[in-house]
């Protein structure tokens, strides 16, 4: 007798739906029912996104301080997310749907869902008129092309926040032309816990004996994380206004950016700010200043113009045409879902957090019962 062929993902992703709406189905029949005290059920839960939150949350359920959970977490990138480095937990506690998608219109019930789709997952464009009309190359910062190559080509770059200052470093030595779009001042600073860093700043390189030294001595590990959480937190007196660290913090970036800048006074006058370091996020930039006094190198201040289909115009009338255009414009961290949330009475969750987000304890929101949030901070 042959064997019967092996189900497609497909199959198993539909059998795993039904699965889980019949669970809540006995779930439902369960609550109707008369329950002892402490009377243990099974709960089925959704999580959005396949990040820290959802993989720390897998944790929990894997190593048992949560029981009776039916779990699936649902990823709209193909990879989960690199921030805790902890695949094998989410490989083995939930329902396997990396790499396949469910089809539109499916619907999956269960009694929790659990919001762990953070707030840098929705990149925001510049508001510049024509942007959409552009037909050249654009690319934003969080959504990198790998396979567009800029090598010796001109580029615009739109941004100095930190995905800019990185960007500009980085590209500066192998573009042709680059144009640095400003809007306002911001502090370039030293890297943070700079004793621990590699050379001129860089991330420090550990060699596998360290690596497996570390492994074999928690102890020394523990203490030598704690020595870099202590320089970092040196630093929050330069927050305080008045004190002596913002003083010396202030005096020490103002000095190394005109150092930086030597060969373009007129830039540092531009871009060191009048306001203390620590009003706006500090920005560390290896290498940042060095790009931006090249010669191919050129900063314009304050927002575009417009864009046509071939080109931008600066704030000062100036048009170029690019070969490429990079959006460091961040993210819409309004804290709003991505997705529509219909709670009680058909109130939408978007509507009730305009203009500002509120909850319980960071965490549940009234009139969206079985909706929990779950993120750094919460």
């Amino acid at each position: 007798m042959e064997n019967a062929p092996e189900p497609t993902h497909e199959t198993k992703l539909r059998q795993q739906s039904e699965e889980i709406k019949m669970d809540a189905e006995n779930t439902k029949a369960f609550f109707r029912g008369k329950l002892a005290l402490r009377s243990p059920r099974r709960a089925s839960i959704a999580v959005i996104g396949a990040g820290a939150s959802a993989l720390s949350f897998a944790r929990e359920v894997e190593e048992g301080r949560l029981s009776n959970i039916e779990m699936i977490i649902f990823e709209k990138n193909a990879g989960v997310g690199d921030t805790l480095d902890a695949p094998a937990i989410y490989l083995r506690t939930t329902t396997s749907i990396h790499g396949h998608r469910i089809p539109t219109g499916r619907n999956i019930v269960v009694d929790f869902l659990i919001n762990g789709g953070g707030i840098v997952n929705k990149w925001k464009w510049p508001n510049i008129p024509g942007l959409s009309s552009y037909k050249g190359t654009i690319m934003h910062s969080a959504h990198w092309d790998e396979k567009r190559d800029v090598n010796d080509k001109s580029v615009v770059v739109i941004g100095n926040g930190s995905s800019g200052v990185q960007i500009t470093a980085s590209l500066a030595k192998v573009v042709r032309t680059m144009t640095v779009v400003m809007r306002s001042p911001t502090w370039i600073t030293p890297g943070f816990a700079s004793s621990f860093a590699g050379p001129g700043g860089t991330n420090f390189q550990y060699s596998e004996i360290q690596k497996e030294e570390f492994r074999r001595n928690p102890e020394k590990y523990l203490a030598y994380r704690k020595s870099i959480e202590e320089e970092l937190n040196k630093r929050q007196n330069f927050f305080i206004k008045g004190s002596l660290e913002q003083v010396l913090a202030k005096r020490f970036s103002q000095e190394m950016m005109n150092n930086g800048l030597a060969t373009k006074p007129e830039l540092a006058k531009k871009m060191i700010p009048s306001f203390d370091v620590g009003c706006r996020r500090p920005t560390p930039g290896i290498g940042y200043l060095e790009a931006l006094s090249q010669k191919n190198v050129d900063v314009s201040w304050g927002t575009p113009q417009r864009l046509t289909q071939s080109s931008i115009v600066l704030h000062d009338g100036t048009e170029i045409r690019p070969d490429a255009i990079i959006c460091a414009t961040g993210f819409d961290i309004s804290y709003k879902p991505r997705f529509p949330i219909i709670g009680r009475n058909g109130l939408r969750l978007d509507e009730y957090w305009s203009p500002d987000a509120k909850a319980y304890m960071s965490f549940a929101v009234p009139n969206f019962p079985n909706y929990l949030r779950m993120a750094p901070k919460t």
